[in-house]
């Protein structure tokens, strides 16, 4: 190693490009034994500071095990392609597992979370999901719970007290507004019902229809009258009769349920839907209709 005196100048030449470079006492003790180190305009160059590697390397794929090459500057990579790294990314965070309710395997992200909790995937489909066992054990009694306020009876008068104040109607749904627009829209107030698909047709409505077709072919299911503003479970034309199917659920049947009975589901007592059903029966009559009136437990 050579020695360089503080007090001393330091010169030499550029190995590259043979310039001669001169250097101050301070920088001279730090460079003397750097022989090969290059001036300012060669080391820009990169003539001498290029390193000596390959133009490519071989790696093999972390996913498919394909060996690829790639050039020096990515040869860190690896993936041989963007699909291949995404591939990657999803086995990470997806796994294959069994659906709960039909036993077929599906592919779910293991790390789903909702209101803050982990809750995994457990069914292949949203059919699944409505049709398990667990689902249904859920929602069997979801409107029976106490924390339900429907089913409070001072909430409900509430709710009545309000629509009594502003429409005078302690019912009132705004039906008068549906059937406008759809009597703008479609010239009737229930054009859907002239369409049904047999959702809002129970099984013994549909049941009563079938047996009645037999000895009236002109007997039509689900019928709206525009004179009385009304749809009627079965019309026969022929006969100018309707004939309403009531389930003992939906209109309490009096031999099951008694008078003071809330019903939950329309909100009203057992003896409001009696006389709900009493004033329709009698606007039929009134209009030229015979009505006949059936009982699902009859």
């Amino acid at each position: 190693m050579k020695t360089i005196s503080k007090n001393t100048e330091y010169k030499r030449n550029c190995p590259n490009c043979n310039t001669t470079l001169y250097y101050n006492n301070t920088s001279a003790l730090n460079l003397a034994t750097r022989e090969n180190k290059v001036c300012r305009k060669c080391s820009k160059t990169g003539t001498k500071t290029k390193k000596n590697h390959p133009d490519t390397v071989k790696r093999i794929c972390e996913w498919t095990g394909d060996v690829f090459e790639v050039i020096w500057k990515k040869r860190n990579a690896r993936f041989k392609d963007i699909a291949s790294m995404y591939e990657w990314r999803k086995s990470q965070n997806h796994e294959i597992v069994n659906c709960l309710n039909c036993g077929n395997t599906f592919d779910r992200y293991k790390n789903a979370i909702h209101n803050g909790t982990q809750l995994p995937q457990q069914f292949c489909s949203n059919k699944c999901a409505r049709n398990s066992k667990a689902e249904r054990e859920t929602k069997k009694d979801l409107f029976k719970s106490s924390s339900n306020p429907m089913n409070n009876k001072i909430y409900v008068d509430n709710i009545k007290k309000a629509k009594l104040e502003r429409y005078g109607d302690t019912n009132y749904n705004n039906q008068s507004k549906s059937q406008a627009t759809n009597i703008a829209k479609y010239g009737e107030p229930f054009p859907m019902l002239k369409t049904s698909n047999g959702k809002r047709i129970s099984k013994g409505q549909r049941k009563l229809y079938e047996s009645i077709k037999i000895t009236n072919s002109d007997v039509i299911l689900e019928h709206y009258l525009s004179d009385v503003n009304l749809s009627v479970d079965i019309f026969i034309p022929s006969k100018n009769k309707v004939i309403e199917y009531f389930g003992d659920y939906w209109h309490c049947n009096p031999k099951k349920y008694k008078d003071d009975y809330y019903h939950t589901q329309v909100h009203k007592t057992a003896k409001e839907i009696w006389e709900q059903d009493k004033k329709r029966i009698q606007l039929l009559k009134n209009n030229g209709y015979g009505v006949k009136v059936i009982w699902e437990s009859s």
